[in-house]
């Protein structure tokens, strides 16, 4: 949980890098989505060091950074959501939160995780 966007920026780029360099995943296996797009020129043309790449020109050695919508129906083993505070159609909602395979994690405030996680749930199995 971040307080604010620069924090979870931070929180990201050093996450990444820790999966990275433990060899659990490699950048081709891990997608960065957000609700929003403004975040995504934030973060730039890297995460951890490692090139980014939009979801419709996948490269297998880059990181995606994309928005949720542009991912819709693909997946990735490793998903990072941030920028949340603009995830609130309930169809996106379930979008952002069902294209991990193995490893989700959420960068965001409380009350906006929070808020994600009862969407999620009241939306039912």
């Amino acid at each position: 949980m971040c307080r604010n966007g620069e924090i979870s920026l931070s929180r990201l780029n050093d996450r990444i890098a820790q999966l990275l360099r433990s060899g659990q995943v490699a950048p081709g296996q891990i997608a960065v989505l957000s609700g929003t797009s403004g975040i995504l020129t934030a973060l730039g043309e890297k995460i951890a060091g490692k090139a980014t790449c939009r979801a419709d020109d996948i490269w297998p050695d880059h990181i995606v950074l994309d928005t949720v919508r542009r991912f819709k129906g693909l997946s990735r083993p490793c998903v990072f959501l941030i920028g949340i505070e603009g995830l609130t159609d309930p169809e996106l909602v379930y979008v952002a939160t069902s294209r991990a395979n193995v490893l989700l994690e959420i960068v965001g405030t409380a009350e906006d995780i929070a808020r994600l996680k009862q969407e999620v749930d009241a939306a039912g199995p």
